[in-house]
């Protein structure tokens, strides 16, 4: 037999001027303001934050023997975000942060096992192997705005794009995650040994294409466990475990 489940999520977020609440205990270029706290956007800046992110998860276990089954787990992420900050805070459009935020994650997991302990010599032997594999993959491109004019109280300059200069960063990240596992039970009687190891390999990189920058780092490890425990009663039992990770 085979089972298949599928999870949908979606998201979408918009908020600006009035959306958020400030606070604004008397400051001192805006004699007004009178409140600790208020909806109104009192900066140069006009905030906004907008954001899409979508999901999917997909289970399939499929029954291979009576003992005997497979499972995949599939699963996607994407987003999306506008973030835009009045960076200095005061009544002019002197310093604004404009930031854009993408990512994108994937994963998958295979797994084989049997579903019940089998009758292997004097006790009964429950086993399962598997591999992963995820990507993770973020961007965020910021913009600082700054004022390079004479006098931003002048509606004239800060209405000109020209009075304006902008540093960009485009900082881009892939992570890759690879793992391998498996792990095995063996019950005797009120004995119980069990075995495993995991071997997982990840490799990241950011770069900057914009300032031409690039970095990469990647990372072997291998965590294997060990096991022991006794029953004494079925809600008393004893147990001690090694294991690296």
């Amino acid at each position: 037999s085979t089972t298949v489940t599928l999870y949908l999520n979606a998201n979408r977020t918009r908020s600006g001027v009035g959306a958020n609440l400030y606070y604004t205990p008397g400051i001192p270029e805006d004699p007004a303001a009178t409140t600790d706290y208020s909806l109104d956007v009192r900066g140069g800046t006009p905030p906004k934050y907008t954001r899409d992110l979508y999901s999917v998860v997909l289970n399939i276990a499929h029954d291979l023997g009576e003992n005997l089954s497979v499972t995949s787990i599939s699963s996607g992420f994407h987003s999306n975000s506008t973030v835009v900050t009045d960076v200095d805070k005061g009544p002019f459009p002197i310093l604004t942060g404009i930031q854009y935020f993408h990512r994108l994650v994937w994963s998958e997991e295979l797994r084989l096992g049997t579903n019940a302990g089998e009758p292997v010599g004097p006790g009964t032997l429950q086993w399962l192997v598997g591999a992963f594999a995820q990507g993770n993959n973020p961007d965020t491109l910021q913009d600082n705005i700054t004022f390079i004019g004479a006098d931003p109280t002048d509606p004239t300059q800060t209405g000109d794009p020209a009075n304006f200069a902008a540093l960009t960063t485009d900082t881009v990240q892939r992570h890759q995650d690879y793992a391998l596992f498996g792990n095995a039970t063996y019950d005797l009687g009120r004995l119980s040994l069990q075995a495993g190891v995991r071997a997982d390999y990840n490799r990241s990189s950011m770069t900057d294409p914009l300032w031409g920058l690039r970095g990469t780092q990647h990372n072997l490890l291998v965590m294997p466990m060990f096991s022991v425990s006794y029953h004494f009663e079925p809600e008393a039992m004893a147990y001690a475990t090694v294991s690296r990770g």
